[in-house]
C-alpha cells in the first residue's frame, strides 16, 4: 500500500514537472518564432516596395536567421538534457554519438550512449508514457518520440548497444 501511495506521488510529481517543463518550453519558443513571423512579414513588405528596400530585406532575413538558431538551441538543451541524464557515467566517460544511415525507401537516425544499456524490463517498457527509470524524471521524452515519428508513418526502437550502452533508432520512410 504505501508503495503504491509513493508510485502514485511520483507520477503526479512527473504529470506537475511536464507541465512546468511545457510552460518553460513554450515561453522560450514563442519570443523567437514572434519574431521570425514579424520580420518575415516585415521583409516581405520591403521587397514589395517600388523600388524593394534589399539592405534593409537583408538585415531583416539576419534577424530572423538568428532568431531560429535561438529556437533550435531551446530544442538542443532539452534534447541534451534527456539524452544526457539516461547515460549514466560508465567508467570509461560519458558520451552521446548522433548519426544517420539511408537505405533503399528510408532514413534512419541513431542516438548511442555508453551509458548502463537497458535492462529487459526498460526494453519493453521504456516508450510508456511516464516510464522512467530516474527519480525524478518525467518519462514523456521517448513517448513523446514515438508518437511523433508513428505519425510520420516511421518506426522507433531501443537495444543494447554491444553491451556497452544503449542505442535508439529512429527509420522514416522517404517520400518520393
Amino acid at each position: 500500500m504505501l508503495e503504491e501511495s509513493r508510485a502514485q506521488v511520483a507520477h503526479i510529481t512527473r504529470v506537475a514537472t511536464l507541465g512546468e517543463l511545457a510552460a518553460a518550453a513554450s515561453h522560450e519558443l514563442r519570443q523567437p518564432l514572434t519574431a521570425i513571423r514579424a520580420n518575415a512579414t516585415a521583409g516581405a513588405r520591403r521587397l514589395d516596395q517600388s523600388p524593394p528596400n534589399l539592405s534593409e530585406a537583408r538585415e531583416i532575413f539576419r534577424d530572423i536567421e538568428n532568431d531560429d538558431m535561438r529556437a533550435t538551441e531551446v530544442l538542443e538543451d532539452i534534447r541534451a538534457m534527456d539524452a544526457v541524464q539516461a547515460s549514466e557515467p560508465s567508467g570509461r566517460g560519458q558520451e552521446v554519438v548522433v548519426g544517420t544511415s539511408a537505405a533503399a525507401g528510408s532514413v534512419e537516425v541513431f542516438v548511442r550512449d555508453t551509458g548502463p544499456g537497458l535492462s529487459a524490463e526498460m526494453q519493453q517498457r521504456i516508450f510508456e508514457p511516464f516510464y522512467s527509470t530516474k527519480s525524478h524524471g518525467l518519462g514523456m521524452g521517448l513517448a513523446i518520440v514515438r508518437s511523433i515519428v508513428e505519425r510520420h508513418g516511421g518506426r522507433v526502437r531501443a537495444e543494447n548497444h554491444d553491451g556497452r550502452g544503449a542505442v535508439f533508432r529512429v527509420q522514416l520512410p522517404v517520400e518520393a
